[in-house]
This record gives structure tokens, sequence and C-alpha cells, in this order.
């Protein structure tokens, strides 16, 4: 085995006679929830892998607090990270292949979210009949599959073309760069990012949207981006969220995070300066 990784929730290895596989071991407090894995088959095709649960480890302990280890095994995506990508090939950041890159990493993210609202769900109406009735008065857009951990590390993409391979990125991020020293800026090639995403999404999901759905699109988006960055990220086991303000650790890097994409003229998201 080889390549390990640890973050807060999982411990990740690569395994097999070629590393083919990834064995993932989780506590059962955060398991995967193997139906909505399939459910990810299902709706993203080959941009999802088959996971499948090979065994448990112990038994969950209320006494001193341990909990049943959960093992998973998973073919290995191909490709490399985004942030592989650019530290190869990104600087100078404006040459003609860079842009073109970000171009065909834009389409593609388009498409795998186009993929989504192809696929919207049904409700539980048991269970969710409230939240429904609130939901279609509130947000009449369709209840989709959405991806909880985007990030530079999680996204893999060709090493030659830049083409998506697996897992999108928070949009607006691939569009800016973002440093702790000043905040975000725009690529170069940024206006034609914007609205290559728009046009690609709009045509994959064979939809004339309407001004007011694409408003309420935006509205959903903007929701998302506070509610993501307004307060501490949270799993299962571990403390409630609290607002960045009260975050000692990370708070003053979302705050510049809101500033850049909400306040800041000339990086806020687009929509929100024509609103003025």
């Amino acid at each position: 085995m080889l390549a390990t990784f640890a973050p807060k929730s999982s411990y990740t290895v690569y395994g097999g006679t070629t590393l083919g596989l990834v064995i993932q071991s989780r506590l059962n407090s955060v398991a995967l929830p193997l139906k909505t894995m399939e459910l990810a088959r299902q709706v993203y095709g080959k941009f999802a892998p088959k996971v499948a649960l090979e065994g448990r480890i112990g038994d969950d302990d209320t006494n001193d607090g341990r909990e049943a280890l959960m093992v998973y095994v998973m073919p290995r995506m191909q490709g490399i990270s985004r942030l592989d990508f650019f530290l190869a090939h990104g600087y100078p950041e404006d040459t003609q292949k860079i842009c073109d890159a970000r171009l065909t990493l834009i389409k593609d993210v388009a498409t795998f979210f186009a993929l989504s609202w192809k696929a919207p769900q049904i409700l539980e109406q048991a269970q969710l009949h409230i939240l429904e009735q609130e939901y279609e008065g509130d947000l009449p857009l369709p209840i989709v599959l959405t991806h909880m951990d985007f990030g530079d590390f999680n996204m893999l993409v060709d090493p030659d073309t830049c083409h998506l391979l697996v897992n999108p990125y928070a949009v607006e991020k691939l569009m800016t760069k973002f440093h702790l020293r000043n905040g975000a800026s725009q690529y170069p090639n940024y206006d034609t990012l914007y609205d290559t995403f728009w046009q690609t999404l709009e045509a994959e999901i064979n939809a004339d949207l309407s001004d007011a759905t694409v408003c309420t699109i935006r509205s959903a988006m903007l929701l998302g981006f506070l509610l993501e960055h307004r307060f501490t990220s949270r799993l299962a086991n571990m403390p409630e969220p609290v607002p960045i303000s009260d975050d000692n650790a990370e708070g003053a890097y979302k705050m510049l995070e809101l500033e850049s994409f909400l306040i800041q003229a000339e990086t806020r998201f687009p929509f929100l300066a024509s609103a003025d």
C-alpha cells in the first residue's frame, strides 16, 4: 500500500498490486451512506466510483466513546488534482495554454452540474412533507444530488488537457485565485469563464432558463455560499458549527472570502454588481 491520507473524518490508502484501489477507513459516526454512493453512480456515471463496504472492525462503546471502524473499497479514479495541474502548468497565469485549460475545465464543471439538474430526486413524502411545501413555495428548484466536499485535492483532471475527471470545485473559485494577503483576484479570462459556465449549463440541461429561474438559481447559490462560509465546518463527529466571528482558527480566512466574493467591487459575484 502507498500514499496515505488522514483528513479529519477518514484514513485512506491506495492498494492492490498496481495501486488501482482506494481503501478508506471511517469511524461509524461518519460512515459513508451507501445509498447516496449508489445514487452518485446513477447520476454522475464515470465521475463517481463504485463504493463497497468491505467490513466492520469492532463495535461502538458508549461508555468510553469508542466507535466501530467501517472499511470501504473502491476503484482508484484516474487523473491528477487540479492543484497539481496548475502547480505544474499554471505559471504564468495568462498564457494561452492556461487560459484554454481553465476554459476546458469550466465547461466540464457546468456539464457536471447539469447531470444533477437532469436527475431530480423524489422526496420521501412521509418524512419531508412540510419541508416540501416550504421549498416549493420559497425555492422552486429541483432537489438534486449535491457534492459537499469541494476542494483542489478532491477534483481530478486530465494531466494533459485539464478535462474534469471527477469531483467539481466551487465554481467561483475556478475563475479566481485567492491569497490570504489580499483576498481574491480574477484570472485574465474571467468574463469568458463566467459566460461559458452559464452557457454550457443551459445547453446541457436542454432548457431555455427564464430570468426568474436564473434569479432563483443565483439566490440558492448565494445562500449556499453563506451557509458554507459564514459558519465553521462540521462533521458528524465534530462540535456544532459556530459563527466564524467566534472561530480563532479559520475565522479571518473565511471572512476574507466573504468580503472578496460579496463586497469587493472587483471580485464579487457579477450578478451582485448588476443588482446595484
